[in-house]
């Protein structure tokens, strides 16, 4: 089957007279069917991202779920190569990501809500 993944995205901004608006959309082929979504806690020591029975990682949601401490998604541990770093409340979407991930609370341990779907 083809397209089983469906991905958008988008923001706008003003300031001072200048806008910007930028989005996307679009679907992305599943041959596997694994997939989980559910929340995890991160801990502010580096912290395996779970993503289930998942083989390959066509498309990974997350969410920092906390209020006040962000999180830092990365490709090693210690993370020294940063992907992202996810502000509280704020999240990213990320598509053909490497099936291993690493994520680390600025401080404390937070609850991170994870969405991936296999390739």
């Amino acid at each position: 089957m083809a397209n089983e993944i469906s991905i958008s995205a988008g923001f706008s901004a003003s300031k001072g007279g200048a806008s910007v608006a930028a989005s996307f959309s679009g679907s992305l082929d599943m041959a596997g069917t694994e997939m989980q979504a559910g929340v995890q806690n991160i801990a502010a020591t580096t912290t395996l991202i779970d993503i289930g029975g998942c083989d390959t990682v066509e498309a990974i949601l997350i969410k920092n779920l906390d209020a006040a401490i962000s999180l830092t998604i990365g490709l090693d541990t210690p993370i020294t190569q940063v992907i992202s770093v996810i502000k509280p409340g704020k999240g990213v979407l990320l598509t053909g990501t490497p099936t291993t991930l690493y994520a680390k609370a600025a401080s404390s341990t937070v609850d991170a809500f994870i969405g991936v779907a296999e390739a």
